[in-house]
């Protein structure tokens, strides 16, 4: 069903930023594209979470990354859907 948020550092002008996205619909991915963007969009907090603790030693080491914005797009087909959201800075997920 490709339910995966993939994310990964990325430099730019700024500094640092967490990159990620999420596929709503299109080939062979299974379900309603509106159900599945709902729940991508209101899961994130959790999954940002995760992510956020399983890193807890690199941020511990680096605090100063704590600061670093979270962009995530979610791919579709449908206009509507396919929009890139910011989520912030990971440090609020701690």
């Amino acid at each position: 069903m490709r339910d995966e948020v993939r994310i990964t550092w990325k430099q730019n002008e700024k500094g640092l930023a967490l990159i990620g996205y999420v596929i709503v619909d299109g080939k062979d991915i299974i379900g309603n594209a509106y159900i599945r963007n709902t729940i991508f969009y209101n899961e994130m907090p959790t999954a940002l979470q995760a992510l956020r603790q399983a890193d807890r030693f690199l941020f511990d080491r680096k605090p100063d990354l704590d600061n670093t914005p979270i962009f995530i797009h979610f791919m579709s087909s449908i206009p509507a859907y396919d929009k890139i959201y910011s989520f912030g800075v990971i440090g609020i997920y701690k």
